[in-house]
């Protein structure tokens, strides 16, 4: 019992932590600057601002002219803060099946990680449909189709994974499916990094 209190601490601390993490304070300081701004409605993807009804404001001077609204911005953030918790608990089992190898006791944790970074990996894959419109160079837009596919292949193949887990009969095996899981995150990774950076 105490185990799991603390694990869910650990992820309520997470959470709160990226939370504040594109805070309105950090935002405007790194956002000083003209700025693309439509109706209040704003889609900020790489600390760009973009509209479709567009006029200039300046953020971070203390102008309202453009209707700022912070709820806005960090939504339109969501993905880049949920991509990590998936990425995190996924590679955190792999781990621990490896780790399970020599110590048969983390099995139990190994199927709560998977279901975690499942459960996790449904919203940013969501979160980055919706992100994916932002892209605008034609090279980051290739990257995004790769990224998103293989988003939707990790997230489907760690719910295969956490069968493999979870029967009896199909245990011997869950440390292939773990391992292309793992090589799919990575390569997910890198792929939104190259989107978003």
């Amino acid at each position: 019992m105490k185990s799991k209190f603390l694990f869910l601490s650990f992820l309520t601390f997470l959470l709160l932590f990226t939370n504040s993490s594109f805070g309105k304070d950090d935002f405007f300081s790194k956002c000083s600057g003209k700025a693309k701004v439509a109706n209040s409605n704003l889609a900020v993807f790489n600390l760009f601002v973009s509209a479709d009804e567009e006029y200039e404001t300046q953020i971070g001077s203390g102008s309202q002219g453009g209707n700022f609204n912070l709820f806005d911005s960090i939504f339109s953030h969501m993905h880049n803060k949920l991509v990590h918790f998936p990425i995190a608990l996924l590679v955190l089992a792999y781990i621990l099946s490896l780790a399970q190898l020599r110590w048969n006791k983390f099995l139990f944790t190994i199927q709560v990680l998977i279901v975690a970074g499942f459960v996790f990996a449904i919203p940013t894959v969501i979160t980055g449909l919706f992100q994916e419109e932002l892209v605008e160079s034609a090279t980051k837009e290739n990257f995004v189709e790769i990224h998103e596919k293989l988003a939707i292949a990790t997230t489907f193949l760690s719910a295969v994974w956490f069968l493999f887990v979870a029967k009896n009969n199909l245990q011997k095996y869950h440390l292939i499916v773990g391992t292309i899981t793992f090589i799919l995150i990575l390569i997910t990774g890198f792929l939104g990094g190259l989107v978003a950076h």
